[in-house]
């Protein structure tokens, strides 16, 4: 398993276009991680949150309802998970 940094939006949507999609953590305080799952479709965002199974769709310009993914990508504390 290969882990990689997200660096901006437009990476996430490269890495989340496979038809795997992504599978995606956010480092929070304290070493606690949030897990997801984005598949990008060319204008939505598709993100499966696995801590409550919540389902969330979203175009690039309202990924700030997805909770700390933002901040997370901004800061350096969003990252993929990838097999090599």
């Amino acid at each position: 398993m290969q882990t990689i940094l997200i660096r901006n939006v437009e990476h996430l949507a490269s890495l989340a276009s496979d038809e795997r999609g992504a599978h995606i953590f956010i480092h929070l305080n304290g070493g606690i991680r949030s897990s997801k799952f984005i598949r990008f479709h060319g204008k939505r965002f598709y993100i499966f949150n696995e801590i409550d199974g919540s389902e969330q769709r979203l175009s690039p310009n309202d990924l700030s309802d997805a909770g700390l993914l933002l901040e997370a990508i901004a800061t350096g504390n969003c990252f993929a998970e990838q097999l090599i």
